[in-house]
């Protein structure tokens, strides 16, 4: 069954631990080229499937999580893409805010992740 499909009740989960799928280095790179997630104007030129991955995910954890549940999720980034709090309280919306500091993991050829912990509220 696909998340759309879900049977489960909303705000029935205290907590979301996550790493979204995508292709970590086509679409990190694919993004750094268009200005990544630093500012609002990168969020608007974020490619459409990248984007569609993070929108599906907070919608999906707005309805399961109860409030204050925690969303825990990776970000994947390289040497040009980096990922800011502000960006991450763009993703929110009114819905969920930064819970932890973001924390990064450098991993091999110039590639890395962020880990992101966001409440609902």
């Amino acid at each position: 069954m696909g998340v759309d499909g879900l049977s489960w009740k909303k705000g029935f989960v205290d907590c979301l631990v996550t790493d979204p799928p995508y292709g970590i280095r086509a679409m990190a790179h694919s993004d750094a080229q268009t200005g990544g997630l630093n500012s609002v104007e990168g969020l608007d030129r974020l490619g459409l499937t990248l984007k569609n991955v993070y929108a599906a995910l907070f919608r999906i954890a707005g309805y399961l999580l109860r409030t204050k549940g925690l969303l825990v999720f990776l970000i994947p980034s390289t040497d040009e893409f980096k990922v800011d709090a502000r960006s991450i309280e763009i993703m929110c919306g009114d819905t969920f805010r930064l819970d932890k500091p973001i924390a990064y993991q450098e991993l091999t050829g110039g590639y890395g992740r962020y880990c992101v912990t966001v409440r609902k509220i």
